[in-house]
């Protein structure tokens, strides 16, 4: 039965679970995609908060990402989000060719 949390002047329900594997569930997950595709996993790259503004962070490199002979940090959070989306672009399009 769900329980009640009060926050501020609203009433919210909040599921209550039996146990953690049960609430482990309510996680999202890698789904698995149907008809021989492999399953989807986290990009390589993610945008994320460093030192001095924002940056790009690889995930195989495990540090900031490459972008030509510069590294993608000290970025204004439009600028991390934009070389992401040129990033995960061209690493597209290299394996796909």
């Amino acid at each position: 039965m769900p329980r009640l949390l009060r926050l501020g002047n609203g009433t919210h329900c909040v599921p209550r679970y039996a146990d953690p594997e049960e609430a482990g569930a309510m996680i999202d997950k890698p789904k698995l995609i149907i008809g021989g595709e492999k399953a989807s996993s986290p990009s390589r790259f993610l945008v994320r908060q460093g030192g001095n503004g924002w940056m790009v962070y690889d995930r195989q490199r495990k540090g900031p990402a490459m972008l030509g002979i510069s590294l993608a940090t000290n970025l204004m959070k439009e600028q991390a989000d934009n070389i992401k989306l040129l990033l995960m672009t061209q690493l597209d399009d290299n394996h796909s060719t």
